[in-house]
């Protein structure tokens, strides 16, 4: 105990001490500062010191006096001497200054020094002072004196020491705080100083040794095993730690890598024990509320089921309606935790079912605000209560018309709860129906016991306290509910009575007496059924019965009035065509409807909203008078009508002044009577069959020979382009119309058909959309009508020509839109559908593009049309004649006429045309402004059309001989301009050497023999040759001379080759030809009039493999070429088999339109007898259904199906023959099926005579002299064939 004591006062008396000292160190620090902060401003005003010593200055004073005094100098000399002296005793005096500054600089160093070395003493006396209370603080720590602590040094590796302090010292204070011992370490030395107890040091030094003797091992966990160590704040890694003490386990929740540190033979234990944990995860996809149910209230759920199963369990939340929860833990343990798991969801399920309810019963239940289900739901709170959870009753959300049928009331509450939720609800249910009374009445007795705004029911709810009445209008079911048994006795008593009072009965009625009823011809009959008789009648909602309402007399009186009624006003309606109906009000008193009315005793009425007549009277006389005026409108009994569509300018002339054409008409054919429409211009012929046909055949004649002038507004960017004169030329197209151009319109005049051509050009110019029609008969276009009523067949048309299809009725005609090559293509296709839909009513006379001009003359195609009595007209969109009558008989003379018209044309005609290599022949042919070929004309008498379009020539004389003989003139002067210009095709290598420096050959050449030489511009080997044909033949023998001595020194090696092979051996810009070139040092000239390949230059050996490199290319090219054709063949043969076999399958198909056929078929059939082909039609769109072993192929896009069109043009790689289409299976009439194969058919629809131009005059030719070097026409046939078989050698 005294040595206790002594120790605890010695302690006390080292930190009074230490405290004394520290005091005495600050003090002295105070100073210092003092000290040191007066030395610095004592540095700042540190003056100037001077070079010179006092001495030396004192020298210089004594000098100048000196001089001053002795020596004779001048007065100003004087006073500067004075003035040196004065400076240099202030720097004297300066100097002092500053080694007196210098002295007290030197004292306050000294004293900072001394102060200096205080505060050494001091800190080292307050050490060894702290050193000491240490020692003594450590022993009274470890219980010991003083004089039995220890020191021991331990020498540690220099990699150990950051394990050993730890971060931030961390191990070392844990040592000190385990062990009591004072730990201080020598980073530089690598050693560790120990003081305490023998006791104390010992530990110290095994714990130190534990960690310098350490190994440290990474061991790699799954994720699943990191959380689950995590769980329940580390609770599985501190027993695992607390079983292995001698390791330390260092790891990070975000990290899957644990660091072990310890002995060698105490790891393996713990990295065993980690490693066998056997932990996994499962996953659970749960909703928000589901989320609660696990969690629990305050988590108190999920932290139960943590420690009751040892897992980790992470809730998230993936969206804010779904959650998903993941439980980690040995794999014993989580099939137990899910299945408590789902067992508190199964539990807690919350469920919805319905309940139907009856109005009355609804009503009850919400009446009062809801009392009654407001009671119900505190009923059901209080049963389930025990269980725990709730319950909610609610009725589903209904409009006012659906409250007058059962609803549902919705129950929601969880599995345990749910039936006995819904076992009360319907106990109280059933309560209510108990009161309920249902009755059946007449649905149309319903209005009166609902009364007027609802007045009746209102009172019979009135009649008992809380009585409900329900009324089901369309079921007649009413339903009486009230709690006294007496108040539903006396209002159903009331209901009977008021049915007893409004019996109901029906007479059925036609909409058109509903008007006569109640309008003025009624009055009388509505006057005494409800004033007389007492009953109530009004025409239903849908008007199709008379409704009697009152008691069984007095619905039967009145009932036999109307029926009485009825009888004397039977009345049919008849439709009137468009423009009829002034026919029947034509004459006053004297028309035809008053004639009706008088002769049959009815009333007849025309309608114009409606277009119809309305005849009332009895029946037997209504249907007279019905009969009678069909006949006026449509014909029969010997009388026929025939309408004719008319162009606008061509209305006047049929019509004539005052009309005296039309009276010339119906003097001329007995019987007949002629009518314009004012409405749409149609002309109207009846009477006598074979008189209404002649004078139709004069109408023709007039139409087909009237021109008409129709005028074009313009705007002056379109007057700009249409003054260019191939513009006009173009939109004129050849037509025999006359073109007027203003500033401000575009006039036409010719025929109707020929200027509506020219119209259509004019508008695609305007607008970039060319727009045609077909024009149709009255019979025809009602049958089209019917037949595009199935939208199928013009969207076919129109997915397979992209353009627009419509029928306009007021022009009765099928308009196509769209650009020009696809509006011929939707026109072929719309032929053939016509010719489908009508056989023989339509056909078409193929005619030459050159010959057209001459077939389309006016007289002749109008006395073909009287002769045939069929419309005529030149289609110049497919280069043909368009023929069309309702009678096929026509329409075949029409055909035969036309062709014997043609025999007689080609007869007068010839057509020369050139290749494209002797376009040039045609300016030298037309001459400089025409005079060539005007002069051959008036020698030959013939007319001469020379067209640059088509690279053709064409003669037209008045007899054949004339048409031979120039001939014969127009040939001998081809010859003779062949002879004046020739062209000589020369080596690609051998043209700049040809034409020399400057042209200095080529000029050589050609004043040498008198000529014009000049090369080709889009044929860069080739040179022309012009002039007299002596000059032209010299000319040619000293260019071949030339040439000759040319390929005498540029020896080469000629090969054959194809056309089609030369853009591979040339390659994308001469790649090819040049490498092959750069690679073997030959020259490599392509010859493609010859067809050859020439290797110059280089040695044998090179132009020899430079020849088998291009045979390589060659045999390539062959190659493919061949397998290209071998698969288009077979594609070709499948298709043709596939076709075949679907026209055997689907029986007699409409039939190409230049199919043969037999005598007997081309016999024409009666009007009468012709089969009507539109009801044929489907009345939905063709159905198509695909059999196929294969997996079918989606329909293509529109987009795709016309990408697919480009592409075939040019395949990219040859297409494999098992590549075809699949064969389809159609649906429908076998008339729907034969348009479907036509339609689906891969035929080309090019005209064959679309390619070529309309000649044009000499007078318009705008073909140039010279040689036409940027021509780029398409190639053309080199024979010329007539449809009659007259052949033409081109």
């Amino acid at each position: 105990m005294a040595s206790s004591a002594d120790a605890f006062d010695l302690s006390r008396k080292l930190r009074d001490r230490l405290r004394e000292t520290n005091l005495e160190k600050e003090r002295i620090q105070q100073k210092i500062t003092l000290v040191n902060e007066m030395l610095q401003k004592m540095y700042a005003k540190k003056p100037k010191r001077s070079r010179d010593s006092k001495e030396q200055m004192e020298k210089q004073i004594e000098d100048l006096e000196r001089k001053r005094t002795i020596t004779s100098i001048p007065l100003a000399q004087e006073k500067k001497i004075l003035r040196q002296i004065e400076m240099i005793q202030r720097q004297k005096k300066t100097l002092v200054d500053a080694e007196e500054h210098e002295v007290t600089i030197q004292n306050l160093k000294n004293e900072l020094n001394l102060q200096r070395d205080l505060l050494r003493t001091a800190i080292a006396a307050a050490a060894e002072i702290d050193a000491a209370l240490a020692k003594v603080e450590l022993a009274k720590r470890l219980g010991c004196a003083t004089t039995d602590l220890q020191m021991r040094v331990v020498d540690c590796p220099a990699e150990k020491m950051g394990p050993v302090i730890g971060k931030n010292g961390a191990t070392i204070k844990q040592l000190e705080n385990r062990t009591g011992v004072q730990v201080d370490v020598d980073k530089v030395g690598c050693k560790i100083h120990l003081q305490g107890s023998e006791t104390a040091l010992r530990a110290a030094v095994e714990e130190l040794e534990s960690i310098t003797l350490a190994v440290e091992e990474l061991v790699d966990l799954k994720q699943e095993a990191v959380s689950y160590l995590f769980t329940n704040r580390m609770a599985v890694l501190n027993e695992i730690q607390s079983e292995h003490p001698g390791v330390y386990f260092d790891i990070n929740r975000d990290s899957t890598t644990m660091k072990l540190r310890g002995k060698p033979e105490n790891l393996g234990p713990a990295k065993a024990k980690l490693l066998c944990l056997d932990v996994s995860s499962r996953t659970m996809d749960i909703t928000s509320r589901e989320t609660s149910l696990i969690v629990g209230k305050g988590g108190a759920t999920i932290n139960r089921l943590m420690n009751d199963y040892g897992v980790s369990i992470n809730v998230s939340s993936a969206e804010s309606t779904s959650s998903s929860v993941e439980v980690v833990g040995l794999t014993s343990s989580l099939d137990a935790t899910f299945v408590e798991i789902e067992s508190i969801l199964f539990e807690n399920e919350e469920l919805e079912e319905s309940i139907l309810v009856q109005p009355l019963v609804r009503n009850k239940l919400l009446a009062n605000n809801g009392a009654v289900m407001k009671e119900l739901q505190a009923e059901i709170k209080t049963i389930i209560e025990p269980n725990g959870g709730s319950a909610l009753i609610l009725f589903e959300k209904i409009s006012r018309d659906e409250g007058k049928s059962s609803s549902a009331m919705i129950v929601k509450a969880n599995r345990t709860n749910l039936p006995i939720a819904k076992e009360a609800i319907q106990k109280k249910i059933a309560e209510v129906e108990a009161n309920i009374l249902t009755i059946h009445i007449d649905p149309d007795i319903i209005p009166a016991v609902l009364g007027k705004g609802g007045s009746v029911i209102a009172s019979l709810r009135e009649l008992g306290a809380g009585t409900e009445i329900f009324v089901d209008k369309s079921s007649g079911e009413v339903k009486i509910e009230s709690s006294d048994e007496k108040s539903r006795e006396a209002v159903t008593e009331a209901i009977d009575k008021i049915v007893a009072e409004n019996q109901v009965m029906k007479i059925e009625i036609v909409k058109t007496l509903i008007g006569q009823i109640l309008g003025d011809a009624g009055k009388e009959l509505r006057k005494k059924i409800t004033e007389d008789i007492g009953a109530a009648f009004n025409i239903n909602s849908t008007d199709t019965h008379v409704v009697f309402r009152g008691t069984e007399e007095q619905i039967n009186a009145g009932a036999e009035l109307v029926r009485e009624f009825i009888a004397n006003n039977y009345t049919e309606e008849s439709e009137v065509a468009s423009g009829d109906e002034i026919l029947l009000i034509i004459g006053g008193n004297k028309s035809m409807l008053s004639a009706l009315e008088k002769t049959h005793n009815v009333r007849a009425n025309l309608r114009k909203a409606t277009n119809t007549v309305s005849i009332r009277g009895s029946k037997d006389d209504v249907q007279a008078a019905t009969k009678e005026l069909k006949i006026f409108l449509n014909g029969g009994d010997g009388v026929v009508i025939c309408r004719l569509n008319v162009a606008e300018g061509v209305r006047g002339m049929i019509i004539g002044k005052g009309g005296s054409n039309l009276t010339k008409l119906e003097e001329k054919y007995e019987g007949v009577k002629v009518n314009v429409s004012p409405s749409n211009g149609q002309v109207r012929i009846r009477g006598p069959e074979e008189a209404v046909a002649k004078c139709r055949a004069e109408i023709l004649t007039i139409i087909a020979t009237a021109k008409v002038t129709e005028t074009v507004l313009i705007s002056s960017e379109d007057h700009e382009v249409l003054s260019k004169p191939e513009t006009i030329r173009k939109i004129s197209n050849g037509m025999p119309v006359q073109t007027t151009l203003s500033e401000s319109f575009v006039r036409f005049r010719g025929l109707a058909s020929d200027v509506r051509f020219a119209k259509a050009s004019l508008k695609e110019l305007q607008t970039g959309t060319y727009e045609t029609s077909i024009e149709l008969d009255e019979s025809q276009l009602a049958k089209v009508q019917a037949a595009v009523r199935d939208p199928s067949h013009f969207n076919r048309i129109r997915d397979v020509s992209f353009t627009c299809l419509s029928v306009d009725k007021g022009s009765s005609a099928i308009v196509i839109a769209g650009k020009r090559g696809a509006v011929k293509k939707s026109k072929q296709e719309v032929f053939k559908f016509l010719n489908f839909l009508l056989p023989a009513e339509f056909d078409r006379f193929k005619v030459p593009k050159q010959l057209l001009k001459a077939m389309g003359d006016i007289t002749q195609l109008a006395g073909i049309a009287a002769k045939s009595s069929a419309s005529i007209y030149v289609d110049w969109d497919l280069n043909c004649i368009q023929v069309r009558s309702p009678d096929a008989e026509s329409v075949q003379k029409a055909m035969q006429l036309l062709q014997k018209r043609l025999e007689e044309v080609e007869k007068l005609h010839m057509v020369q045309r050139f290749d494209q290599e002797d376009v040039w022949l045609l300016s030298k042919i037309v001459g400089k402004g025409g005079t060539t070929i005007q002069k051959l004309q008036e020698e030959t008498g013939c007319k001469i059309n020379a067209s640059k379009d088509d690279c053709t020539v064409s003669i037209l004389g008045e007899s054949e001989d004339t048409v031979v003989k120039a001939t014969a003139t127009f040939n001998a002067l081809v010859e003779k301009l062949r002879r004046e210009c020739m062209f000589i095709d020369l080596p690609e290598s051998a043209i700049s050497v040809f034409i020399g420096k400057g042209g200095s050959n080529i000029k050589q050449l050609a004043e040498t023999n008198n000529v014009k030489i000049e090369r080709v511009r889009k044929i860069p080997t080739r040179v022309q040759i012009q002039g007299d044909e002596a000059s032209v033949e010299a000319a040619k023998i000293s260019i071949n001379s030339w040439l000759a001595a040319w390929e005498s020194k540029n020896t080469g090696v000629s090969i054959p080759i194809q056309d089609s092979v030369i853009p591979a051996i040339i390659g994308k810009s001469g790649s090819v030809i040049n490498q092959i070139q750069k690679e073997l040092g030959c020259r490599v000239d392509i010859d493609r009039q010859a067809l050859t390949v020439t290797v110059r230059g280089g040695t044998e050996g090179q132009r020899k493999e430079t020849i088998d490199r291009i045979n390589l290319i060659v045999s390539e090219q062959q190659r493919m070429l061949e397998e290209k054709m071998e698969a288009e063949n077979l594609l070709r043969a499948h298709a043709s088999e596939e076709k075949a076999k679907l026209q055997v399958a689907n029986g007699n198909s409409y039939s190409e339109p230049n199919k043969s056929v037999t005598p007997e078929e081309a016999q024409p059939v009666a009007a009468d007898q012709r089969k009507d082909r539109s009801k044929e039609f489907a009345s939905r769109p063709v159905g198509i259904a695909y059999t196929s072993n294969s997996k079918s192929t989606p329909k293509p896009t529109k987009q795709e199906s016309k990408s697919n069109r480009k592409s075939s043009a040019k395949p990219k790689s040859v297409p494999k023959p098992e590549a075809v289409p699949i064969k389809p299976q159609i649906e429908g009439t076998t008339a729907v099926k034969g348009l479907f194969n036509l339609l689906m058919s891969d035929e080309d629809y090019v005209d064959a005579d679309e390619s070529m131009a309309v000649p044009i005059s000499s007078e318009n030719n705008d073909v140039g002299n010279g040689v036409d070097q940027n021509s780029d026409l398409p190639p053309v046939k080199s024979v010329y064939k007539s449809a009659s078989g007259f052949s033409v050698r081109v």
